[in-house]
């Protein structure tokens, strides 16, 4: 295995911080990664994902740092959730940025509530360090917009079933409640859907309307949060304005990915459009 992989201590407000660094053991990029954990995960992260992809990083090129927010795992503290996370992920990146002082940008990784804290951290500092985004199922939940996506999804798929139009064939399914469910289901897709100032999202947004860098977006096709976020994304002003600015935002989705990549070459999957992606960022880190 063409890696390096060693234990960091650090301090985080006075508490001590624990992460692991994987590197190459020969050339190396300048772009740096920084996983950040959401949810009661730890540096593993689920199913040992961050794991897996630090050492596919690793071992084409890229220097990477997956850490345990304080409060979780061998981080000392008291968790705080995703959106407390900003000193957590400043102090990480310090540390990559002291053991790699080699790399000149870092780019920010994570998964669903850890997507979400990467942005909120981008809305509440300014800080000219991160270059790049990925961010894989982001978390944008509220009552509402886990309605919305539950009902689009469950009725987008009864009317593509075919056991459902035979019930509806044999009298077991009522015209009218056919008729109902199909304008429901497009008044969803049109109907807007603004979060409210105070909500998590709308700061996501704006973190991410004001961010100069480029951004990787992965999407499981078999995942409701997933589903949240393209109702987000399709329906909220604030989200729609999102790359009018000519930050460039690549976007892939892995239709049969369910929220952590967990099936049988899934990982690899989705580890090989990190790559691609990372290779063709190459020359913006100079």
């Amino acid at each position: 295995m063409n890696l390096l992989e060693e234990a960091l201590l650090w301090d985080c407000k006075g508490l001590n911080q624990i992460g692991v660094l994987a590197s190459p053991s020969d050339e190396m990029s300048p772009w740096g990664v920084l996983f950040v954990v959401g949810g009661p995960q730890t540096r593993a992260g689920s199913h040992r994902l961050h794991v897996q992809t630090a050492r596919s990083l690793a071992e084409a090129g890229y220097a990477s740092l997956r850490f345990d927010a304080r409060g979780m795992g061998d981080s000392e503290g008291q968790p705080g959730g995703f959106e407390q996370m900003s000193d957590d992920i400043d102090a990480a990146l310090t540390q990559l940025q002291r053991a790699r002082p080699r790399l000149k940008r870092f780019l920010l990784w994570g998964l669903c509530d850890a997507a979400s804290a990467a942005l909120l951290y981008l809305h509440e500092r300014v800080d000219p360090r991160v270059g790049a985004l990925i961010l894989l199922n982001p978390w944008v939940r509220s009552d509402e917009s886990e309605a919305r996506a539950r009902f689009g999804h469950y009725y987008r798929e009864r009317l593509l079933q075919a056991s459902f139009w035979r019930k509806l064939l044999r009298g077991e399914v009522g015209w009218s409640a056919a008729v109902s469910s199909w304008h429901r289901l497009r008044r969803i897709n049109r109907q807007g859907f603004e979060p409210s100032n105070e909500h998590f999202s709308t700061r996501m947004a704006r973190a991410w309307a004001n961010f100069g860098g480029s951004t990787l977006v992965i999407l499981s096709g078999n995942d409701l949060t997933a589903q949240e976020f393209r109702l987000m994304r399709r329906t909220s002003g604030i989200w729609q304005s999102i790359g009018s600015r000519g930050a460039p935002i690549e976007e892939h989705t892995l239709d049969d990915a369910t929220h952590t990549f967990s099936e049988q070459g899934m990982t690899q999957r989705m580890c090989a459009i990190c790559l691609d992606w990372l290779h063709r960022l190459e020359p913006t880190a100079a």
